[in-house]
C-alpha cells in the first residue's frame, strides 16, 4: 500500500482528512483532489455518452441500409409484375 503523501490527490481527498499522524492535508490539496475525482467522474460519464452515439449512428446507419434494400426490392417486384403482364397481354393476343 502506498504511502499517504505518495498517493495522488484524488486519493487523499477520498480518506479521511486525518494521515493518522496528526497532519491534515492543505485545503487546497483537499479541493485539488475533489476536483480531479470530479473530472473523473464526468469523463466516465462521457464515455458513456459517446458510446451511445456511436451505437446510435450504427442503428441509423443499419436502418437506412435495410430501408433502401427494401425500397429497392420494392421497386423490382413492381417491374417484375409489369413484365408479367406485359407477357400475359402478348400471350392473350397469339392466342386470339
Amino acid at each position: 500500500m502506498k504511502r499517504y503523501s505518495e498517493q495522488t490527490y484524488a486519493e487523499k481527498s477520498r480518506q479521511g482528512w486525518c494521515r493518522g499522524d496528526g497532519q491534515f492535508p492543505s485545503v487546497e490539496q483537499l479541493t485539488l483532489g475533489c476536483l480531479q475525482r470530479i473530472a473523473d467522474a464526468t469523463e466516465s460519464m462521457a464515455k458513456s455518452h459517446d458510446e451511445m452515439e456511436e451505437k446510435l449512428r450504427l442503428a441509423r446507419n443499419s436502418r437506412d441500409y435495410w430501408r433502401k434494400r427494401a425500397e429497392r426490392a420494392e421497386r423490382s417486384n413492381q417491374a417484375l409484375r409489369g413484365v408479367v403482364t406485359r407477357v400475359r397481354r402478348n400471350a392473350d393476343k397469339a392466342n386470339a
